[in-house]
């Protein structure tokens, strides 16, 4: 589906192009069409077929460099139960479910290493809350990382926070007035280079704020 709409994307730029070129050639009095009958004038198709294949050929290797170079990190929050069965991941609040976790899942989904140096969460006038993942605690140790983390293309990392830690952070925040309760939970990803790769959530900081913990 990805390749299709990208395909049908770049159609769609050519025919354009050709129709704002032909328009121009139109206004400056270049016709496709001999004055002196109705045969198409196939020197001027011709001239103007091989402009436009020029023109698409360098688009389209500009458009495949920067495929090729594309940088993309998607992030994901999942709430996590965890039982004796192990940990048992899903993406809404469910009333018969505990939530013992939260999951950031990042999965490196382009063409291009993102070593990722920061992660945080976004709170109104761009106050943020870094996460250090070292100094997280664990409920299980195995899954423990530290930052910054290197993903090569097609890998992921998942990093657990306790539901405990992140109602505490939340709260602290909320009492020193710098997030709004009802707001969507906002998760914030940089790398090395700068570049951000954002999540804005469906579950708002409320929830955690009011949320019964259960040992």
């Amino acid at each position: 589906m990805y390749i299709i709409k990208k395909v049908i994307h770049i159609l769609i730029i050519i025919f354009s192009i050709f129709g704002i070129f032909s328009f121009i050639l139109f206004i400056l009095g270049y016709r496709p069409i001999r004055n002196i009958d109705t045969f198409p004038d196939w020197e001027a198709i011709s001239a103007i077929g091989t402009f436009l294949a020029v023109f698409a050929a360098l688009f389209i290797t500009k458009w495949q460099n920067i495929i090729e170079n594309k940088k993309s990190l998607q992030i994901e929050m999942l709430l996590v139960e965890t039982n004796s069965f192990g940990r048992i991941s899903y993406k809404e609040i469910v009333s018969d479910r505990r939530v013992d976790e939260i999951c950031l899942k990042f999965v490196n989904t382009g063409n291009r290493k993102i070593i990722i140096d920061n992660i945080a969460f976004l709170f109104k006038n761009n106050h943020t809350g870094n996460i250090i993942p070292e100094n997280i605690p664990q409920l299980n140790t195995n899954n423990k990382i530290t930052l910054p983390y290197t993903l090569n293309t097609e890998e992921a990392v998942d990093l657990y926070i306790s539901t405990i830690y992140l109602k505490n952070v939340f709260t602290q925040f909320n009492n020193a007035g710098k997030i709004i309760a009802n707001e969507n939970i906002v998760i914030r990803a940089t790398d090395t280079t700068n570049k951000e790769y954002k999540l804005i959530t469906k579950l708002s900081y409320e929830i955690f704020l009011n949320l019964t913990i259960i040992s």
